[in-house]
């Protein structure tokens, strides 16, 4: 999307775990590395003290999609990474003023174009396809341009086109390089282009998932070959995809990290992840824990509750290299959220179900419980010696956590 911020197919949020025990990790779990990583004789830590700085994890990782509201740059310096378009550069510039060590990725869309709209996010435009290479459109069933249902001027692309691939691809890497990014940041990489389209609109070249998956396939080898050539990373936006079934399964061996939009949320603000999606995608940060992986977080406003447990979510999968984004607006509270500035020190075990949908994961300074039911309530056990964020203590014991619900205590 030339100009958009994120079509959201991401923050599926937050993978991973281990086990700490039945009631509550006091101890280091044996076995595994300061980075989360499990240790062995042939794999002696390999994300440790090296990769993993002290401290690594004492602040949580920011990641910011800037798009209209307000520049970043105030609180640059909590920031540890930015991801936007080239027509976003005087806030990438403004806030690597303010911090030299910011990252940059660009964003850029593949397989749509904004209609007529000045976005900069797509590397090629809709004018110069529109002039040059109509056929680049993907059509329905009836031979209509098809335009994404939440998205009305976004118009999808043939993405399984060759001459688009190499056209994308050379603008893409010509773009950042000449605004100096370190990777390039994929968005649309869904193999479901229903959730995009909307239900019941199929394109005529592509009557079926299978036949999609292979152009998108197509592109994600020429893309990331190329880009790789170049000196670039590659970063994919799953959306809120598998990440070890299909074709991110395979998609993932080949790319730098991946965005992940992991709850998203219903009507009435609740997330719709379900306990099998949620392990999923647990298990799938914890299997390329080394990459980089970039968690959305819900957008504002939310309840109290669903926000704790968006980011208790990400504590529990978070690697050496995973990045909370935040969306747009939503980045003004930091310097006065306690959720966003907790002190909880590196993880020294990795996320783990303990009994049921209930999962912990211990950190040198903390302990996360997750209930990831969506309907029932869990008995969790709560070790001694715990406060809340907001420094109350924490009665030892067994308490009911309600489903979709979360605890991030820390150590007294």
């Amino acid at each position: 999307m030339r100009k958009f911020i994120v079509v959201l197919c991401l923050l599926a949020v937050i993978p991973a775990l281990i086990g700490c025990g039945g009631g509550g990790g006091a101890s280091r779990a044996a076995g595994v590395g300061a980075g989360g990583v499990p240790t062995s004789e042939n794999n002696p830590g390999s994300m440790g003290d090296d990769a993993v700085p002290a401290g690594r994890f004492s602040q949580i990782p920011l990641a910011v999609f800037p798009c209209m509201g307000p520049n970043p740059a105030g609180i640059a310096p909590r920031l540890s990474l930015i991801v936007t378009d080239e027509g976003r550069m005087h806030i990438v510039r403004a806030a690597q003023a303010a911090n030299p060590n910011l990252r940059f990725f660009l964003y850029e869309i593949v397989g749509a174009t904004w209609d007529n709209l000045p976005y900069k996010n797509d590397p090629i435009g809709y004018s110069w396809i529109e002039e040059n290479h109509p056929e680049w459109f993907l059509l329905d069933q009836a031979g209509r341009r098809i335009h994404f249902q939440q998205y009305p001027k976004l118009v999808a692309l043939d993405v399984g086109n060759p001459e688009y691939q190499r056209v994308w691809v050379a603008n893409a890497i010509s773009i950042a390089k000449a605004l100096g990014a370190e990777a390039i940041m994929i968005d649309n990489m869904n193999s479901r282009y229903d959730w995009a389209y909307g239900p019941g609109v199929i394109p005529e070249k592509y009557p079926d998932r299978a036949s999609y998956i292979q152009a998108l396939d197509s592109f994600v080898r020429y893309a990331v070959d190329r880009i790789h050539a170049a000196g670039l990373l590659v970063i994919g936006n799953a959306g809120g995809e598998s990440s070890n079934s299909g074709a991110w399964e395979q998609w993932n061996e080949l790319l730098d990290g991946r965005a992940y939009e992991p709850v998203p949320l219903f009507s009435d603000g609740s997330p719709q992840d379900v306990d099998a999606r949620w392990v999923d995608f647990l298990s799938g940060f914890q299997k390329f824990a080394d990459k980089i992986n970039i968690v959305y977080m819900p957008r504002k406003p939310i309840s109290e509750q669903n926000y704790r447990y968006a980011v208790a979510e990400y504590l529990m999968c978070a690697g050496p290299q995973t990045y909370m984004a935040l969306y747009c607006d939503d980045y003004e509270s930091v310097p006065t959220d306690p959720l966003q500035d907790i002190r909880i020190g590196n993880p020294i075990e990795l996320g783990h179900r303990v009994a049921g949908t209930v999962f912990e994961r211990e950190y040198e300074n903390g302990l996360v419980i997750v209930n990831s039911s969506r309907t029932q309530s869990a008995v969790v056990e709560v070790p001694a010696g715990l406060k809340t964020t907001d420094g109350v203590p924490v009665e030892a014991g067994s308490r009911t956590l309600a489903a979709h619900d979360s605890l991030i205590l820390l150590k007294r």
